[in-house]
């Protein structure tokens, strides 16, 4: 995150400087960015990537060079929460370094929080990225997290593995309460539901075996006229709805329906979970499954 004091050609740049194992000595990345700065003094996000290759000593410290000119002196830069992270995408929610939070990377800082002291519990074991949350059956595992959304519109999308029944018998990948919730029933059947004109509407996408083992990408939208549901990408039930979403801010569990009932995630891996603030098409989940 940066913010630029300056009017007049306003950029930041940022750079790699890592060991040349072939040179036998420090040399910057080839791939530098630039990133030319919206508004003076308000609060930015700004992303660098950049590849790995074999000739780069990574037994020798990697050096995050970030530059607020572009030639001339260009005013102040301040930075904030500058993070560095060892994978090829960036994820909503990932694995952070205190003890009990997890960091929130879309940008809008809403970072969860771990319930118990070793549960859910981070693994390894996930097909995107480089990790997920492993959620046993103690009951009252958790991450809590706050989100805001769009008046009208929503998209809850999450990657999920078990074979096993959930809690008194519903897998929960996330809910709030009696309000917004995406599960799996005893069945394996995706389970999903929003607040719509100040009433709950809950629907399940029969025929969906999700309880095999596997990892699978479950997807739950709604864009103030239809509710839909999919798997692995592909839309399984697709309802008329007319209205408006009731909530426009909540406090939002991943892998519990609430902090005070037991119905939650047995034995079951949650990854990459995200909260959209607009209805993704069909063929944006579809890309987001085939970009997995």
């Amino acid at each position: 995150w940066y913010q630029k004091s300056d009017t007049a050609n306003k950029g930041i740049r940022a750079g790699i400087y890592k060991y040349s194992i072939s040179n036998g000595n420090y040399n910057f990345e080839d791939s530098w960015d630039y990133k030319a700065v919206d508004m003076p003094n308000v609060w930015e996000r700004f992303t660098y990537t950049f590849t790995v290759t074999s000739d780069w000593d990574l037994t020798k410290s990697l050096i995050l060079y970030v530059y607020g000119s572009y030639g001339d002196v260009e005013g102040t830069l301040w930075c904030d929460d500058v993070q560095l992270e060892v994978k090829n995408h960036a994820t909503p929610y990932v694995d952070g370094t205190r003890a009990g939070i997890v960091y929130d990377s879309s940008g809008l800082r809403r970072n969860g929080t771990i319930a118990l002291a070793t549960s859910p519990s981070y693994s390894t074991d996930t097909n995107i990225g480089t990790g997920c949350y492993y959620f046993d059956n103690t009951g009252m595992d958790r991450i809590s997290v706050s989100y805001f959304i769009n008046p009208n519109q929503i998209t809850i999308n999450s990657w999920f593995k078990s074979s096993v029944v959930g809690l008194d018998s519903y897998q929960i990948i996330c809910a709030a309460g009696s309000a917004n919730e995406v599960s799996i029933d005893s069945r394996g059947e995706i389970r999903t539901g929003f607040v719509i004109d100040g009433s709950r509407y809950v629907e399940n996408a029969s025929g969906t075996n999700i309880l095999d083992g596997q990892w699978h990408m479950i997807t739950s939208s709604y864009d103030g006229i239809t509710k839909k549901t999919y798997k692995d990408g592909v839309l399984v039930k697709s309802t008329a709805k007319a209205g408006v979403l009731t909530q426009s801010q909540l406090d939002m569990y991943i892998g519990k329906y609430t902090s005070a009932t037991t119905y939650g995630a047995k034995d079951a891996y949650i990854s990459d979970f995200r909260i959209y603030g607009t209805a993704l098409t069909d063929d944006e989940v579809k890309t987001l499954y085939n970009n997995k």
